[in-house]
């Protein structure tokens, strides 16, 4: 298993990476870890509105999507980064989160449970993620 410092250093420092998260514990947790791993974090942001603003901006490299966002899902913020060729994986605390994808090409990505465990996460941003 990769430590931390030795994923870190296989990543590209200041990757800006959009969290689309609407739990602020959750999110602030995501943010920290992205941090950690050397990341610019973007957001987070609650729903999929203020999530396509900071995506109007272009500076996004890779996303951590939570799936559902209260009375919406991610899947519009999942299908622009598709069309983008960004990198992300969703994050849910649903027992079978896809389900709620109503494309099957979204429901083939890394899924990571919530509350997120550091080391996961470290291991999903990394492989999804990587050096560029």
């Amino acid at each position: 298993m990769m430590q931390s410092k030795d994923i870190a250093s296989g990543i590209r420092k200041g990757m800006r990476v959009l969290v689309v998260e609407d739990s602020f514990m959750t999110a602030r947790g995501i943010a920290h870890l992205l941090q950690e791993l050397g990341a610019e974090v973007l957001g987070p942001v609650p729903s999929v509105v203020k999530a396509m603003e900071l995506l109007d901006l272009g500076k996004c490299d890779a996303a951590v999507l939570d799936i559902n966002l209260g009375n919406e899902t991610v899947e519009p913020v999942a299908k622009r980064l598709e069309e983008s060729g960004l990198p992300y994986f969703f994050v849910s605390g649903y027992a079978s989160p896809k389900s709620m994808l109503s494309d099957a090409r979204y429901r083939r990505r890394r899924l990571l449970p919530k509350p997120v465990e550091p080391i996961m996460f470290r291991e999903a941003f990394s492989a999804e993620f990587g050096s560029a």
